[in-house]
């Protein structure tokens, strides 16, 4: 960890440029940057989709992906939700990431999941599912979350997330999750 903040990657669910969920790992880059310092992963379309033959020749982006996510010390998974679950590239990054399953990079791993919807649950399935796929992949998920319920409508006029609960709450996870990876649990 370079000057005590901790290096966090973030993986942003969605694939749309002007995403809310990549607002929100905005607001959590932004607003944590005294205790963390967040990189947003900018390559999830970049992923072809997992497929067992592949895996022993791995494709140059997949060892890209391993090595940033060794790189860091924790990763902040920010999902949207596409019929109740998480996206399909998403799940497919997390698939790729948790190969080879005995020594994948995310083994062991500090991990926290926010999101955010446009519809009143604010992702709360999706979120559920991730921390619940990636526990299998064997990372180490806190239980802090954050969801952002009718996201569409917490965006101000310039289209950002200003409203400081939401702030708050993202920040509050980031808090955590540095939290967790100074202490080594």
């Amino acid at each position: 960890m370079s000057d005590n903040r901790v290096r966090i990657l973030a993986l942003v669910g969605s694939l749309r440029r002007d995403s809310v969920n990549r607002k929100l790992a905005l607001l959590a880059q932004q607003g944590a940057a005294e205790q963390a310092e967040i990189e947003i992963f900018e390559d999830l379309k970049g992923i072809p989709p997992f497929d067992e033959d592949d895996e022993a020749q791995a494709p140059e982006a997949v060892k890209a992906l391993w090595a940033r996510i060794e790189a860091a010390d924790a990763v902040l998974v920010v999902t949207p939700e596409y019929n109740s679950s998480v996206p399909g590239q998403l799940k497919n990054v997390i698939d790729w990431a948790s190969r080879p399953f005995a020594t994948n990079p995310l083994r062991g791993k500090n991990v926290a999941v926010v999101g955010a919807s446009p519809g009143g649950g604010g992702a709360r399935s999706s979120i559920a599912d991730a921390q619940r796929i990636l526990t299998r992949a064997g990372a180490t998920v806190i239980e802090e979350t954050f969801s952002v319920a009718r996201a569409y409508q917490q965006l101000d006029e310039a289209g950002e997330l200003s409203n400081p609960e939401i702030k708050d709450g993202v920040v509050s996870v980031v808090t955590a999750l540095a939290r967790r990876t100074r202490q080594g649990t």
